[in-house]
């Protein structure tokens, strides 16, 4: 393949078996020089993106799964990547735009609506996170292999932790009379 740097399929077919495998450096090796050429393929441009996203290459990873979903637009685990990617690059407005699109493909999303959650959060936003996080508990009702996989945990307590700790910046509240879960709605 080195000498043929266009060999479409095999470096595809390759790139799917590192894909299965984790081998995210060497499907970027193989399918850099593909970008130009294969632009329009779906395949090349998510597997691309979806790899230099696992590698921390966000600025790359977000051109790559821009152009995913501009090819495969009712692909929703590129459009969470893409998500994934902006928030890699620190552009909030667009995570937060990313996040809303996915929800609006399917409003169980646990992943996008507990990522929704945690951006509420850092917001200090805690109405909102609320209101998310209630959504997040009526969606686990029905799925208890997921709630007990830690998404919901997880939320609820990066919840918790921020309604405590901006009450007490706020001075709400003496230290020894702080929010119980059950005030939390935890």
């Amino acid at each position: 393949m080195a000498s043929n740097p266009q060999a479409f399929a095999p470096r595809l077919s390759l790139s799917g078996h590192y894909s299965r495998t984790g081998q995210h450096r060497k499907i970027i090796e193989l399918l850099s020089p593909l970008r130009s050429t294969n632009a329009d393929n779906p395949a090349v441009r998510g597997l691309l993106g979806e790899s230099e996203l696992a590698v921390g290459d966000y600025k790359k990873s977000v051109e790559d799964l821009s152009g995913f979903v501009e090819l495969a637009p009712n692909n929703i685990a590129g459009q969470y990547a893409l998500a994934r990617a902006y928030a890699g690059v620190q552009d909030r407005d667009r995570f937060y735009q990313q996040l809303n699109k996915v929800l609006e493909m399917d409003e169980n999303h646990m992943k996008a609506r507990s990522d929704l959650v945690k951006l509420m959060l850092i917001e200090k936003n805690i109405e909102e996170a609320k209101k998310a996080l209630f959504k997040l508990d009526v969606l686990f009702e029905e799925h208890s292999d997921i709630y007990h996989a830690g998404f919901f945990e997880h939320a609820q307590q990066e919840f918790a932790e921020a309604s405590i700790l901006l009450s007490l910046l706020r001075e709400e509240e003496k230290p020894e009379i702080l929010h119980s879960p059950e005030a939390l709605s935890i």
